[in-house]
C-alpha cells in the first residue's frame, strides 16, 4: 500500500498534474475503513476509476467492489437488487435472494448517478449510513460493513436547495468530498498529454 499523500501510479491510466492532487485526497479516504466518498465530476472524468483507486488502496480490498449504476430505475427494482428480498415479498420472488450490500460485505459498493434516486430511496440509503443496517424486501434489518462510495455529474448541493435530494443524506455521502475536473477545465497542454499517453497505450497493447 502506498505511503498516505502518495497516489498510487496505474499504467493504464494517466493520472495528470490536475488531479493528482483528487487521487492523494482519495487515498487518506481510502486508509479509513468506512469513511463515505461522494465523487462530482462530468461524464467520462473518471468517477469509477477513482472509487475502484479508493476501494484497491484500503483494509478493504480483499474483498468484494460492486459498481451499480442507479439511474432509470424503479424504487422495487432498485431497493430488490441493492438489499435484497425475501421469498414471497413480491409476485416472482420464488426464494431468498441476497442483493448487492450482502455481496459486497466487508468491501465495497459503487453507486453511480446517486443523483437520480427517488426521496424514498433516499430515506433508505439514509437509514443504511446512520444504523449500519440494511432491510431487505420482506425481510428483518441485517448488520453489515460496506463502504460507501457515490457518484454524479449532477449539483446535488443545487438539488438539496430545490427539494429534490435530502441534505441530511448529502452530508452523509459528502464526508469525503472528490471533484474530478472536466477535460476543458484540465487546459489543452494537459489534453495533449493525455491524448499522447492514450496513444501509445493502445499501440502497445
Amino acid at each position: 500500500m502506498p505511503a498516505p499523500g502518495k497516489a498510487k501510479p496505474d499504467e493504464e491510466y494517466y493520472i495528470s498534474d490536475s488531479i493528482k492532487p483528487i487521487y492523494d485526497k482519495a487515498l487518506k479516504i481510502a486508509h479509513t475503513y468506512d469513511i463515505t466518498a461522494l465523487i462530482l465530476g462530468q461524464s467520462g472524468t473518471g468517477k469509477e476509476h477513482l472509487a475502484k483507486f479508493i476501494h484497491d488502496n484500503s483494509a478493504r480490498k480483499e474483498k468484494n467492489y460492486l459498481a451499480f449504476n442507479c439511474a432509470g430505475m424503479s424504487d422495487q427494482l432498485l431497493e430488490s437488487r441493492l438489499f435484497g428480498y425475501k421469498k414471497g415479498a413480491f409476485t416472482g420472488a420464488e426464494k431468498d435472494t441476497p442483493g448487492l450490500f450482502h455481496e459486497a460485505d466487508k468491501g465495497s459498493i459503487f453507486l453511480d448517478e446517486i443523483g437520480d434516486i427517488s426521496p424514498y430511496m433516499q430515506q433508505a440509503l439514509l437509514r443504511v449510513l446512520q444504523q449500519k443496517e440494511i432491510h431487505p424486501v420482506g425481510g428483518s434489518p441485517e448488520k453489515l460493513s460496506v463502504r460507501i462510495i457515490c457518484a454524479t455529474n449532477q449539483d446535488l448541493a443545487k438539488r438539496c436547495k430545490e427539494e429534490k435530494f435530502r441534505w441530511d443524506l448529502f452530508y452523509r455521502l459528502a464526508v469525503g468530498e472528490l471533484h474530478l475536473p472536466s477535460f476543458i477545465e484540465r487546459g489543452k497542454p494537459e489534453l495533449k498529454i493525455m491524448i499522447d499517453f492514450f496513444n501509445k497505450l493502445y499501440k502497445r497493447n
